[in-house]
């Protein structure tokens, strides 16, 4: 037999390749049990990836029952492009005797009702390809269920948003509710509310590009602002931020029960003076008005013109990296400070600027400028990647 450490060396490049992989397994059992079967847990898989690693399952129900959760998309994103059946697709999910977190598109969840005894977390990708019905029978179905995700490459409005809530499926206890860019907020709260059984732990991720997606946030609102615990929202202009945002009447003082929030800009220009953008950080947070507040984090990328000859230089391409903590010291700080200073923000215990770079500069001019959030002390510096992944 191989040294151990020999062995580990190729086995990280068999697990680039199933089907030699696969081999191993077939030819004999040795090679198999040293496998790091932990990598396959939590794996990215598409359809046809999925296709080759199910001989390799059948052979081995070692590593089948090792693989708890999944990220799966049988589906392309275009319409054009379903060629897979959604029984077909799913065959996979069948050979997994203990997965019980699955990311998936909605468009299948018709197909992986049989999972309903078993999946505790599900996170449902592509929501606005189903209808109203199609999705709350088979929500209905996963009475295991303790976490429910939506998700949507867009903030959109679905056509049957606004449908009759009365009379539909009976509603999976969950404990936490969560929404990512997704238009069927409204409904599913609605729809939970309506069976008396809405989740304590409501999380909402949301990304806000122009006036319509603005819009559809202020909308929503209505219905989520009073349950939401857990806020992130992704300012993400195509220009700047009042053309985004100007004659909306969004605001975030309705969102009283927020035990954290997270707010992200991603600003294609510098981070000077100049920026106007940069004037609507404070403006926002002055919004805030939920005294269980705890956490509150500010993420910043901007374009930081680092090199002038390469070639996104050259054609004027705009690459938006993690903010400097030098560069910060031009936002608004004594409008901050009065922000985060109202009494109705009695509970906040850490607010963090995310930045990369010295933080010595950015520190000192905090002292200077808000002497007194610089002495209760929740303010911090957070080192984080240059290139932010959120902002892609």
């Amino acid at each position: 037999m191989l040294p151990p450490e020999l062995v580990d060396h190729i086995l990280d490049y068999l697990h680039d390749d199933i089907q030699s992989l696969g081999a191993c397994a077939a030819a004999g059992r040795p090679l198999l049990h040293t496998s790091r079967y932990h990598r396959f847990n939590g794996c990215h898989l598409t359809y046809i990836r999925a296709v080759r690693l199910e001989p390799l399952l059948e052979s081995s129900s070692t590593l089948a029952r090792s693989i708890k959760s999944l990220v799966y998309r049988p589906f392309a994103r275009s319409p054009g492009d379903y060629i897979v059946s959604p029984p077909a697709a799913v065959t996979i999910l069948k050979l997994l005797p203990k997965l019980i977190d699955l990311r998936i598109q909605a468009k299948a969840l018709p197909c992986i009702i049989d999972l309903g005894g078993r999946l505790s977390y599900l996170r449902l990708d592509d929501v606005w390809t189903q209808t109203r019905r199609d999705m709350l029978v088979g929500l209905s179905l996963f009475f295991k269920l303790e976490e429910l995700e939506f998700s949507d490459p867009y903030p959109m409005l679905r056509l049957d948003e606004h449908d009759s809530h009365t009379g539909g499926p009976s509603a999976p206890r969950v404990r936490k509710l969560s929404f990512r860019n997704t238009g069927c907020a409204e409904m599913i709260t609605q729809w939970f509310s309506a069976k008396g059984r809405v989740p304590r732990l409501l999380s909402v991720t949301y990304t806000i590009r122009g006036k319509s997606h603005a819009h559809l946030f202020v909308a929503q609102s209505r219905t989520l602002a009073p349950l939401v615990r857990d806020l992130e929202i992704v300012f993400k202009p195509d220009g700047t931020m009042q053309g985004a945002l100007e004659s909306v009447d969004l605001t975030l003082a309705s969102y009283a029960a927020l035990h954290s929030c997270t707010l992200r800009f991603a600003l294609p220009e510098m981070c000077v003076a100049e920026n106007t953008s940069l004037a609507w950080i404070p403006t926002i947070i002055g919004q805030l008005s939920s005294a269980s507040l705890g956490s509150l984090t500010i993420s910043l990328v901007v374009d930081n013109v680092e090199d002038l000859r390469s070639l996104n230089s050259e054609c004027a391409v705009r690459v938006l990296t993690t903010v400097y903590f030098d560069d910060l010291r031009v936002l608004d700080w004594a409008a901050m400070s009065q922000a985060l200073s109202v009494e109705r923000l009695e509970g906040l215990r850490k607010v963090v600027f995310e930045g990369c770079g010295r933080r010595e500069l950015l520190e000192e001019h905090i002292r200077i400028t808000c002497p007194e959030l610089h002495t209760r002390g929740i303010v911090l510096l957070a080192a984080v990647a240059k290139e932010a992944s959120w902002a892609d």
